[in-house]
């Protein structure tokens, strides 16, 4: 695990897309396996580098691990995970693909289900974030109109989608969005999940309304 979030620490921006920090994991894990003392297997519909799903199988002592990554090298990291963690060939199967365009798994049964593209998290941990964001760099401006960041909000699952309200949308350039994006999935992960962002303007009159 250690070797895994090393590798995903370097490749810096994009990390969150196929990593799972331990902590974020962890809590996932012991949510699905309550009422369970042991699982016959679990999946993970869109398992990055697999760090979840071990941290699944672990807690629920499970026989059988599935899993579906769509990027390629992502999906070989994850079998790679398997192979450090001491997993048997025979005992996981992790595909290649599109979940959503070709289910690999049909409509096999499965004791539990991990994926974080359900996952909410609460507003003022968002805005918490991003107002830390702001303060390590700062947004872009434009013919000396800056960019502000007024407010963030959760407003749908699956996929994961936020509004961020700003004073002038037109400045909110792709690579300040992604930065967002970045520290978001820095800290909860997000493994193999698109986030989706919406950006409005708000006054600043009225940037303090929710």
């Amino acid at each position: 695990e250690y070797m895994i979030s090393q590798f995903a620490a370097g490749a810096g921006k994009k990390a969150g897309e196929f990593y799972t920090p331990q902590e974020v994991s962890r809590i996932l894990a012991e949510i699905v396996t309550i009422g369970h003392a042991r699982l016959r297997n679990v999946y993970d519909p869109t398992c990055g580098s697999g760090s979840l799903l071990l941290r699944a199988a672990s807690i629920g002592h499970a026989n059988e691990i599935f899993g579906q990554e769509k990027n390629p090298t992502t999906y070989n990291l994850a079998r790679m995970n398997m192979l450090l963690h001491g997993i048997k060939f025979s005992n996981f199967r992790i595909e290649n693909g599109d979940t959503l365009e070709a289910d690999a798994f049909g409509d096999t049964q499965f004791d539990a289900v991990v994926a974080n593209h359900a996952m909410r998290i609460q507003t003022g941990v968002l805005n918490e974030i991003m107002t830390q964001a702001v303060v390590m760099q700062q947004p872009p401006s434009d013919k000396g109109k800056q960019l502000r960041l007024y407010y963030i909000t959760q407003v749908s699952v699956k996929p994961p989608t936020f509004v961020i309200f700003v004073n002038d949308k037109e400045l909110m350039h792709f690579s300040y969005t992604r930065y967002i994006e970045n520290q978001i999935r820095d800290a909860f992960g997000f493994a193999g999940t698109p986030l989706k962002f919406i950006i409005r303007e708000r006054s600043e009159k009225n940037a303090g309304i929710k």
